[in-house]
């Protein structure tokens, strides 16, 4: 192993989200690198191929989820184990850098490795202090009831009858689509079988999305059909750029202590961000 070996130990806990899903799960590094090459690591599932993964990063000003490109596993290595005022530690190689305060006027930090470091200075550290601008909350749509002859609307069946259900947003664009009025088109759908027959509906594999990310403003000029990839593409990186965003606070080192050689590895992110989050520190990756 060369002495400028950056990397943390295999143990090193991850927050990690996949494709589109609303959480992360902690995860140790080692069984992260081990499933996205395919493996079945801790007797769990293989993952399902094609989806990105995200951790928590240094977005420039805030922190928030950006995407992990690759896991390196780098063999073994001296490590040291780091231990901060707020009870935190972690295990990593000397040359593995952290970010750290700088002088006030004198930017927003930079990285030192963790061989420079001494008890009592000052680093950076995770907030659970929620960075303003950050994800709207979850708010429900609009869906309208008792439409049966619409024919692909969802089935809702109470006491044995079929009452079916959409929602309103689809509606408002397939009104648009007939040339007639919302109230006109939700009428045919419940009392006209005949004529609704006739009438012409947005294909069943598209979906409705809200240009201005409201579910709740469902005027035509707001709405587009697009297919369910580019929704997901859409929301992606929407939850990329906002899910989870936190700030950043200053925290003073208590202790670093020589730990023992053992695995390490180390991680690389997409541009153009090159700093991620294991165990409240903020680590430059392996190109930061």
């Amino acid at each position: 192993m060369t002495s400028d070996l950056r990397g943390v130990a295999s143990s090193t806990k991850l927050n990690l989200r996949r494709g589109e899903r609303n959480h992360g799960r902690e995860i140790s590094i080692d069984e992260a690198y081990a499933k996205m090459r395919g493996g079945q690591a801790y007797g769990g599932a293989q993952w399902e191929k094609g989806l990105d993964c995200f951790i928590p990063a240094y977005l420039g000003d805030r922190v928030g989820y950006h995407r992990l490109t690759t896991i390196e596993h780098c063999g073994i290595s001296e490590t040291l184990i780091l231990v901060a005022e707020n009870g935190h530690s972690i295990r990593a190689t000397a040359e593995q850098q952290f970010k750290v305060p700088v002088d006030e006027g004198e930017g927003d930090g930079i990285f030192r490795p963790l061989r420079e470091l001494r008890s009592g200075d000052r680093i950076f550290v995770r907030s659970e202090e929620k960075a303003s601008g950050g994800r709207k909350p979850n708010r429900p749509r609009k869906v309208i009831h008792s439409v049966p002859h619409h024919p692909y609307a969802s089935r809702q069946v109470v006491a044995g009858k079929d009452y079916k259900r959409t929602a309103n947003a689809r509606l408002v664009l397939e009104a648009q689509l007939n040339g007639i009025s919302l109230d006109d088109f939700i009428e045919i759908l419940r009392r006209d079988p005949a004529r609704a027959a006739n009438l012409r509906y947005l294909d069943p594999g598209l979906e409705v999305h809200h240009k201005d990310e409201n579910p709740l403003n469902d005027s035509p000029e707001n709405l587009i059909a697009i297919t369910s990839d580019d929704h997901y593409q859409i929301h992606a990186k929407e939850k990329q750029k906002h899910f989870g965003d936190v700030l950043l606070k200053e925290c003073r080192v208590r202790s670093i202590t020589p730990y023992k050689r053992e695995t390490v590895f180390n991680i690389s992110l997409d541009d153009p961000y090159r700093a991620y989050i294991a165990h409240c520190f903020i680590l430059a990756d392996k190109d930061g």
